[in-house]
């Protein structure tokens, strides 16, 4: 049923606008009216008369823009009367049967002709050619031509021959009134078009005739866009008139008339007319299509109006796009007057609605400038639009992991480099979705521009509307138009953008991406003795203050061998991360120089690649995209040369197979492999490790160092940051322990493992091995677990002797607290001590309480011994002393 509801409420919409309205009303005085609903013109004079008498005499007044409104209303019930001037009320006969008149003297006013106020000798000359005799007959002549009774033939428009050379008369009018002023097969026609034309010919100038709403035309004449406006205008009673403006001497007098509709009536006229004809929903909506787009040539109008829609919404597309993206550079920026500009600018974008935007910009602007409509429209939308996009594009750049912009930087990119390769791809992808509703608005806000003498497409339905009085097919036709519009232009961006940012297929052959799977690397065991003693990088009085006053890192000064593998282990928050940042310029030291032989400093980046703890792949990127993107860009490589290198290099660490993948598609282990392997595309002479394992798991891990160990095998420079202290031992031929900022003491991996000098860097080998935990009462297990846990996870240990020292140490534990003299041993408490046996990669267990309570194995009340067995399940060695219990993880 859901998929039927568009084509019910159709339905529904099209059955109302032929729905049968009340019988016929009669009414010579206010006081008849009452009860009644009559529809009326807002700002007429006749409005001011009628809303005058509305509360005295029980009838409700409402305001429409256009008669097209309040005829739709009369035919579906939800007006009773409309008023209208009498000689329209026969151009309304003609082309609507079932009308009838219900009080015939409601009002006598004038038509007048506006003049903005620079316009004087204008007035004066139109108001000599109202005197003259030709300019009578003309008026009663045209009346005669346009105001014809129903069934007769349609006035065919006229050809005017205004002068094709001069100063144009810039003149409005609003095409909405039949007979007065409309468009008839696509040209102006009515009364007021007989006048201007007339007029134009008397006065031996051309004519710019412009399409604005009748309240338009009032704004315009006050700002002086129009040189007059003459849409059948009548003077208020109080006689105001705006300072602003000129007024003409009246040019036709005609009396006001309130009028009804009648189903009946509209069925016996159209068959003494010989018109009358069975309907249905399908005739009936073949008559709607017939009067919307094939009568008088209707579709060339809405040809005309689609097209200038969709030129505005091109131009204003692209002027919008470039303009937000100047506004968020401009937010962005770390000048306050400039970032401060641009929210003023996009909250007063924000809240100012769009037509009022685009009155202030055509009648207050513009007003003097001679500007088109179609130009302030283009300025209007694309301004409104550039304050969305602005925020956009801000919002989906700042989304952007600062990261990405940090491995950009390691490869060797500059930050206009890293801007264009790395960030804005990934926030155009983005932002596509939210940047694509806005062009759906600012394309919904075409709607609008025909209040500034635009003929756009809703403009063009709107009269249509007003010829055919039918007020629901045309909108739905513009509804569909409009969605086609706006499909095309988001099928158009989207195109645009996967021209701009591609993705692109291997030029390597498949062939060969399997073979480079095929292939193994054999593992080679480290040869410290093969390093020599050249100097590849120095550091010097490195030292690094924030710029909270914290100093990080205090004169530092040391010197890297090529083929040196630096360990830096060290309590967190001394300063080894960023001492490694300091090396590659991702941060500016305060103080001190580092420099690499040989190599220009600006250079340096491009000589020290950088492996991050969270990979930092670029996430737009294939793997092996990712691994080529550096020797493309920066060594200038070509396509094929920098793929055939990157299939090397993704074969060594393992995953040629993935070359393809998405870095989504990866496990953690393998996104660092596949961040290894795009360091080492640039040929680095130095790699830095930056905890290239603390966010992963065990067993990722294992990959990961792996391929470390390879690279220190085949001579590799690096200085790596970890945890994983056997690593560190057994690859590493110096280690740095850093604490407070400074290498605090320095030595081979047997000197600072086995035989620490100092006492913090004793103090930290032995932390790093062993796990304290007092069990006292109202102990916090959970804390205790979390903790455990965290002591154990860094350990290069399998899952297997993790999950059972920690299962270990529950069991015990439980025996201990529901033993014999339980009570006795919660209040005494008991010291949980978990040592890290390195060479085993296993661990021991001491629980230690007091001798005086009784020993936990050898508890014979204990009616449940799954604990024990348990223990004795997860342990190779399970011993009970006087106050001591020992357990050995298998």
């Amino acid at each position: 049923m859901k998929n039927y509801t568009p084509l019910v409420a159709l339905i529904i919409l099209l059955s109302a606008s032929c729905s049968k309205p009340a019988e016929i009303i009669t009414a010579h005085s206010y006081e008849e009216l009452k009860g009644t609903v009559i529809g009326t013109y807002q700002g007429a004079v006749v409005e001011t008369i009628l809303s005058a008498h509305a509360e005295e005499c029980g009838y409700k007044v409402e305001y429409h823009t256009e008669p097209a409104s309040i005829i739709q209303g009369l035919k579906n019930g939800s007006i009773d009367l409309m008023t209208v001037r009498f000689p329209e009320f026969k151009a309304y006969m003609h082309s609507i049967p079932g009308l009838y008149q219900v009080w015939d003297s409601l009002l006598v006013d004038n038509q007048l002709v506006l003049f903005s106020q620079k316009n004087n000798e204008l007035k004066d000359q139109f108001n000599e050619w109202l005197k003259l005799p030709e300019t009578q007959q003309l008026m009663q002549d045209s009346k005669e031509y346009w105001f014809r009774p129903y069934g007769a033939p349609d006035p065919a428009p006229r050809d005017y021959d205004a002068p094709a050379e001069g100063d144009p008369i810039r003149a409005a009018s609003s095409f909405t009134v039949v007979g007065t002023t409309y468009i008839s097969n696509g040209k102006p026609a009515g009364v007021d078009m007989d006048v201007l034309y007339g007029f134009a010919k008397y006065v031996g100038r051309p004519v710019e005739l412009l399409n604005m709403p009748t309240l338009s035309i009032l704004a315009a004449a006050q700002t002086g866009q129009i040189d007059m406006g003459i849409s059948g205008i009548s003077r208020r009673p109080d006689g105001s008139i705006n300072e602003n403006m000129l007024i003409s001497d009246p040019y036709n007098r005609a009396s006001h008339a309130l009028v009804g509709y009648s189903e009946e009536l509209a069925v016996q006229q159209m068959k003494e007319a010989g018109l009358y004809k069975e309907k249905n929903f399908f005739t009936n909506m073949y008559d709607a299509f017939r009067r919307t787009f094939v009568e008088e040539n209707r579709w060339q109008m809405i040809a005309g109006g689609l097209w200038l829609t969709v030129r505005i919404s091109l131009y204003a597309l692209i002027f919008g796009t470039l303009l937000g993206a100047l506004i968020c550079a401009m937010r962005m920026s770390r000048r306050r007057f400039i970032s401060g500009a641009a929210k003023v600018y996009i909250e007063i974008m924000r809240v100012v609605p769009i037509l009022v935007f685009l009155m202030i910009m055509y009648y207050a602007v513009f007003s003097t400038m001679g500007v088109s409509g179609e130009i302030v429209s283009v300025i209007a939308l694309a301004m409104s639009m550039a304050a969305f996009v602005g925020d956009v594009f801000c919002m989906a750049i700042q989304g952007i992991d600062r990261g990405q912009r940090e491995a950009g930087y390691a490869l060797g990119f500059s930050k206009k480099q890293t801007f264009f390769n790395i960030i804005l791809p990934q926030a155009a992808r983005s932002a596509q979705d939210v940047y694509n509703g806005q062009v759906i608005a600012m394309i919904k806000a075409t709607s609008i521009i025909g209040y500034i003498a635009v003929m756009d497409l809703t403009k063009a339905m709107d009269i249509i509307r007003s010829r055919t009085f039918d007020a629901f097919f045309p909108f739905i036709a513009a509804a569909v138009i409009y969605y086609l519009i706006a499909v095309v232009f988001v099928r158009l961006i989207g195109w645009l953008l996967d021209v701009a940012l591609p993705k692109k297929g291997s030029a390597v052959a498949p062939e060969l991406i399997i073979n480079q799977a095929k292939k193994t690397v054999a593992p080679v065991s480290p040869d410290h003795s093969a390093r020599n003693s050249e100097v590849v990088l120095s550091v010097n009085g490195l030292r690094k203050v924030f710029e909270d006053g914290v100093a990080v890192l205090e004169n530092i000064t040391t010197d890297i061998h090529r083929g040196d593998v630096v360990s830096i282990i060290g309590p967190s928050g001394t300063g080894k991360s960023t001492f490694l940042r300091c090396l590659n310029k991702l941060e500016t030291s305060t103080e001190g120089t580092v420099t690499m032989q040989g190599i220009a400093e600006d250079e340096m980046r491009n000589h020290m690649g950088m492996v991050f703890q969270s990979f930092n792949l670029f996430e737009h990127l294939t793997v092996l995209e990712n691994v080529c993107i550096g020797p493309m860009k920066l060594l200038h490589k070509s396509r094929a040369e920098a793929e055939m290198r990157g299939m090397e290099l993704l074969s060594a660490v393992g995953l040629a197979n993935k070359a393809t993948y998405m870095p989504s598609q990866l496990s953690g282990g393998q996104k660092q492999r596949v961040a290894i392997a795009r360091c080492l595309s640039m040929d680095p002479e130095v790699i830095l490790f930056d905890e290239p394992t603390s966010a992963l798991d065990p067993t990722m891990i294992n990959e990961v160092l792996t391929v470390i160990r390879e690279l220190a095998a085949r001579g590799m420079t690096m200085l790596i940051v970890t945890h994983e202290m056997k690593f560190a031992r057994n690859v590493s031929n110096r280690v740095f322990f850093m604490n407070h900022g400074v290498i605090y003491e320095e030595g081979t991996p047997q000197q600072i493992f086995s035989e620490p000098q100092r006492e913090e860097t004793k103090r930290f080998i032995q932390g790093i091995s062993k796990f304290d935990y007092s069990i006292v009462k109202g102990y916090d297990f959970i804390d205790l677990s979390n903790s455990l846990e965290q002591f154990l996870l860094p350990r290069m240990m399998t899952q297997s002797v993790v999950s059972h020292t920690m299962a270990a140490v529950e069991e015990l534990l439980l025996l201990f607290q529901n033993g014999n003299g339980c009570v006795a041993r919660i209040e005494s408490g008991a010291s949980l001590t978990v040592q890290y046996i390195e060479l085993s990669q296993s661990t021991e267990i001491i629980l230690s309480y007091s001798d005086k309570l009784p020993q936990i194995l050898s508890d014979s009340d204990r009616e449940d011994d799954l604990s024990i067995t348990l223990l004795r399940g997860y342990t190779s060695v399970l011993e009970e002393s006087a106050g001591k219990l020992y357990a050995k993880i298998k």
